[in-house]
């Protein structure tokens, strides 16, 4: 691109030559267009759920905290996501936020204590490992 003095900036759009087979041999059909799809876009609402390889996020103001992170969580990579605009953190969740209220409550309440031992540090004579994948499980038993 340097070549032809075009900005670096600009993505070169080159138009596509075709020809198109008929079954008269009387005429050449030849198409020529430029290869462009036309681009559609979405609400975040909408976008839950789903992964895309390239994210532009149009960071408007006053956007909450659940759409900041369903926008930018739609990415597979960081390196397909694109903000627009300024980025201003949103306001922390209230005290009485029920999200943030079960977060708490779980931190408090949980019910599985993580707890992680390596054999060779353990003091009983016997371990038990438990395996999830009982498909494979009759033929690796033995590995």
């Amino acid at each position: 691109m340097r070549n032809r003095n075009i900005d670096l900036s600009l993505t070169p759009v080159e138009p596509v030559v075709r020809q198109i087979n008929t079954r008269s041999t009387n005429f050449k059909v030849e198409r020529k267009q430029f290869p462009l799809v036309p681009c559609e876009a979405m609400t975040i609402y909408k976008s839950q759920g789903g992964t895309y390889e390239k994210v532009v996020v149009n960071l408007k103001k006053g956007m909450t905290r659940s759409e900041l992170y369903v926008s930018c969580s739609r990415a597979t990579k960081s390196i397909g996501l694109y903000l627009i605009g300024d980025f201003v953190p949103p306001k922390p969740p209230e005290p009485k936020d029920a999200v943030a209220m079960m977060f708490k409550n779980m931190r408090s309440e949980r019910i599985l204590k993580f707890s992680l031992e390596f054999p060779e540090e353990s003091q009983e004579e016997r371990f038990f490992v438990m395996f999830h994948n009982v498909q494979s499980l009759n033929k690796h038993i033995f590995d």
